[in-house]
């Protein structure tokens, strides 16, 4: 099943969570990457990051996020598209990462609750490496 987010929109954390859960796919058959049926703003092949409002201290599902392009550099420096300066967003998460962290947990767990991508991403962020379910 095909879903759809849209760039600039708000959404709590926990939308975009199971927006990535529900389109999950897995591995398809011959492949060595993950696949999610997603659409971001009818660009299936777009390379997006999350954005928050602030730079959270912790994360919680309700957290308030944005899909919006990749920053492009510029003479060695990121150059921010002109919604996230505009809004003074703040980078939380580029989409391969997210997508990463969301697929490592999924391998691990069949059926995890929102708490679990939510310390999932924590521990992404903290540690700079994927959490170990025991």
């Amino acid at each position: 099943m095909t879903m759809e987010l849209e760039y600039r929109k708000a959404y709590t954390l926990e939308q975009v969570v199971i927006a990535f859960w529900r389109s999950y796919t897995g591995i398809p058959s011959g492949a060595t990457q993950r696949s999610f049926d997603l659409v971001i703003s009818e660009h299936t092949d777009d390379i997006f990051c999350l954005y928050v409002e602030d730079d959270l201290a912790s994360i919680t599902k309700d957290a308030v996020c944005y899909l919006e392009r990749y920053p492009s550099v510029v003479n060695d420096e990121d150059v921010y598209p002109q919604f996230v300066l505009d809004n003074a967003l703040e980078l939380f998460y580029y989409g391969e990462q997210f997508e990463d962290v969301i697929d490592n947990l999924l391998r691990q767990k069949g059926n995890p609750l929102i708490e679990d991508f939510i310390a999932a991403l924590d521990y992404y962020l903290s540690n700079d490496n994927f959490i170990t379910l025991t």
